[in-house]
This record gives C-alpha cells, sequence and structure tokens, in this order.
C-alpha cells in the first residue's frame, strides 16, 4: 500500500513536471508580422538586407507574398498593402524576370521586407561581373 501510493505521488510530480515543461515551451508570438510591433526609432533603422534577385513570389493570402531572394537561405514576407507596396512588388516581379538585382530593406530583426528599390548602375555592374566569374 506505502509502495503504491510512493508510485502514485511520483507519477503525479512527473506529470506535473512535463506540463509545466510544455507550457512553458509555447513560443506564441504577440508581435504581428510586417513590422507593426516596431517602435518608431526601430522602423527609421530599416536594415539593408543587400543588393539581390528574387526566385520565388507567391501569394500566400489577400495581398501577403512569400519572396525567396538570392542567396538567403530564409523566406521573406511582404505585404503588398504597405506604403507603395505595389510598386515594390512590381520591381520584385519585374527583377525576377529580367535577372536585374534590387536593393531591399527589412525591418529590424525580422524577416518583413520594409521597402524595395532599383539597384543603382554600380550594384548591377558588380552583380554581372559576379555571375560571369561563377560561369
Amino acid at each position: 500500500m506505502k509502495t503504491t501510493c510512493l508510485n502514485l505521488i511520483f507519477k503525479n510530480i512527473f506529470i506535473a513536471s512535463v506540463l509545466i515543461a510544455m507550457i512553458s515551451c509555447n513560443k506564441e508570438t504577440e508581435n504581428p508580422p510586417g513590422g507593426d510591433h516596431l517602435t518608431p526609432e526601430e522602423i527609421e533603422e530599416q536594415a539593408f538586407l543587400g543588393v539581390t534577385v528574387p526566385f520565388l513570389i507567391q501569394e500566400d493570402s489577400d495581398g501577403i507574398y512569400t519572396v525567396g531572394l538570392s542567396p538567403h537561405a530564409r523566406p521573406f514576407s511582404f505585404s503588398e498593402k504597405l506604403t507603395d507596396g505595389t510598386k515594390h512588388l512590381k520591381l520584385l516581379k519585374d527583377s525576377k524576370e529580367t535577372d536585374i538585382p534590387v536593393r531591399v530593406y527589412v525591418y529590424p530583426n525580422t524577416n518583413d521586407i520594409w521597402w524595395v528599390e532599383e539597384a543603382t548602375k554600380e550594384d548591377i555592374q558588380k552583380y554581372e561581373a559576379a555571375k560571369q566569374q561563377k560561369e
């Protein structure tokens, strides 16, 4: 009887510790995508991702896109509803079709694209030289 009670107590302690560990590992984020959770100071310090060419542009839902940018191994998200979002989406699509790079900026510490602009002539020359070296 005493052994049965001890086994029952140990089982309950084990189950309780497993439940506590599972609850503490729940990583549900309270921050919405798109940099809406960032302070104005952080938004002003947008991160320059680099000169890149998209290899994937896929619409996930209404105006939200997943974008694959070479040479980065992670997917980026982009909302067409952002300021000048349609213009930026057109730049990304044109870049993919013509293999001409664009300059991409992201929100700090996120994978959310903030701004897209045309690459400079110098950027394009460096990109073309790198492509020819690769061949």
